[in-house]
Order: structure tokens, then C-alpha cells, then sequence
């Protein structure tokens, strides 16, 4: 949850409004949304209900189809987005937040 409200609120404002990532940020919060609905359905479910391994691979094949279009698609398009400039400071950005939420989880 960490890494996807990350890059909801980081990253991906970043590439949503220009014309050459915003179709596939569009996509991504959408995938998102889709995992978070899932996990919630898993953590209602018993593990002995005939459903949850359907749905729990469902949530794993979004998942890994999630990683492969960010790491190629979106990666390299936004690469043409940002600068190296902006590219650098979105990257601090979110490590500090990364960092930050890691820290507030683990003094619940």
C-alpha cells in the first residue's frame, strides 16, 4: 500500500497531463484501484472458500501485468516527459515519502 499511495500521489501526477503518459497513468490508478478492491475482497473471504484462489490469482496476474507495463511502457515514456532535473527530484520525493510512511507503520 505504500508503494501505490506513492505513486498516486506522487508519481503519477507527474506524467498525468501530458499527452504521452496520460492514457496509460489513466490506466495505472485505474489498476490500482482494481487491486485495492481485490485485497479487500481476499481479507473479507475465508482462505477455504472455493473463490479466493480465483480471485487471488486474478490479483496477481494485475499485479505482474501492472510491473511489466510500468517498467517498460511507462518508464520509458516518461523518460520523454520529464527532465533529469524533475526526474531526480520526483525520485527524492518519493523515497522521503516512502521513507516517512514506512516509519509512521511501524510505530502503530
Amino acid at each position: 500500500m505504500v508503494h501505490a499511495r506513492i505513486e498516486e500521489t506522487i508519481f503519477y501526477p507527474a506524467l498525468e497531463n501530458a499527452d504521452e503518459t496520460r492514457d496509460i497513468t489513466l490506466e495505472a490508478f485505474e489498476e490500482h484501484r482494481l487491486v485495492k478492491q481485490l485485497l479487500g475482497e481476499l481479507q473479507s473471504m475465508g482462505k477455504d472458500e472455493e473463490e479466493w484462489t480465483a480471485k487471488f490469482t486474478v490479483l496477481k496476474e494485475n499485479i505482474e501485468h501492472h510491473v511489466e507495463e510500468e517498467e517498460g511502457e511507462m518508464f520509458t515514456k516518461a523518460r520523454k516527459v520529464l527532465s533529469e532535473e524533475d526526474a531526480e527530484t520526483l525520485g527524492t520525493r518519493m523515497e522521503k515519502a516512502r521513507n516517512e510512511q514506512l516509519k509512521a507503520a511501524a510505530a502503530r
